[in-house]
């Protein structure tokens, strides 16, 4: 009694979760990345290559000058400079550690 056109339907019911659950992991994965960059004001651009290449290494260095380029521009020797580099650090390095495995484009 199945025809083919109901394999059909169960097929396209059966893969439609699958591209909602590739949305919902883009836009989890995208909002946490945004908030970071307005909340901290960093620079855009930097900051998603830095997150980028975090993910794609699985953990999030702090060595080289890719994390500076994402900072706001202030100057190493001002005291909030560090607080604020620790700060952010910390948040990439949770959110990497979040979704290190998921590997999208950001």
């Amino acid at each position: 009694m199945t025809s083919t056109g109901s394999r059909s339907d169960q097929y396209c019911s059966r893969r439609r979760p699958v591209l909602v659950a590739i949305g919902h992991q883009y836009y989890f994965t995208q909002r946490p990345v945004l908030v970071t960059i307005a909340e901290e004001g960093l620079q855009e651009q930097p900051a998603k290559r830095y997150i980028q290449q975090s993910l794609s290494r699985g953990y999030a260095s702090e060595y080289g000058t890719d994390l500076r380029s994402a900072l706001p521009k202030m100057s190493p020797l001002n005291p909030a400079y560090r607080e604020k580099r620790q700060r952010v650090l910390r948040r990439i390095r949770d959110f990497v550690a979040k979704y290190k495995g998921i590997g999208c484009n950001l």
